[in-house]
């Protein structure tokens, strides 16, 4: 039994070491969400959803950007496959002294589960795997940066995913 304890230990150890290291470079927002919203090109295309990119090209900031793409695939892939045919995908980037927000807002029919913060329902009464995962990987990326996730229903209908993170990690450009 205590060989298993250590050999548990031996295989989470590294785990937990290496989530707390974090590998950080100067990652210029727009570039960033712009190559994701590609991958999804022809799935957006398809299903006939429009997408607006508000972010300005001088924003970037320290963080882990492989982390950062992830994230930002994984709200894209949930918000997507939220909706049917058309429907709106809006990805918002804010700049100020305090800090960096990143909203990403769709028309999805479905609403927030009133019950966790977390999660969101694909439908009432049923909650969505996807989401959950996508909202909890969210919610992992902006406090390991020092920052935080707010969900929530937009009044217009759908759901918006905000991510802040401090002042501390963006990379101020002259411009």
């Amino acid at each position: 039994m205590l060989r298993s304890t250590n050999s548990f230990k031996e295989q989470i150890f590294p785990f937990i070491t290496n989530a707390q290291r974090r590998s950080t470079s100067t990652t210029n927002l727009r570039r960033a969400i712009l190559q994701v919203l590609d991958e999804f090109d022809q799935k957006i295309s398809v299903q006939g959803i429009q997408t607006s990119v508000d972010v300005p090209e001088s924003v970037e900031a320290d963080i882990d950007g492989a982390m950062f793409c992830s994230v930002l695939r994984t709200l894209c892939r949930d918000s997507i496959g939220s909706m049917e045919t058309g429907g709106e995908l809006s990805l918002i980037v804010y700049a100020d002294p305090n800090g960096i927000e990143l909203e990403i807002a769709d028309s999805r029919s479905g609403c927030l589960s009133a019950e966790k913060e977390y999660w969101i329902q694909s439908d009432p009464g049923s909650e969505s795997e996807s989401s959950r995962g996508a909202i909890k990987g969210a919610h992992d990326f902006a406090t390991t940066h020092g920052g935080s996730l707010k969900v929530q229903n937009c009044p217009e209908g759908g759901a918006a995913f905000t991510i802040f993170l401090p002042s501390s990690i963006a990379v101020r450009n002259a411009a």
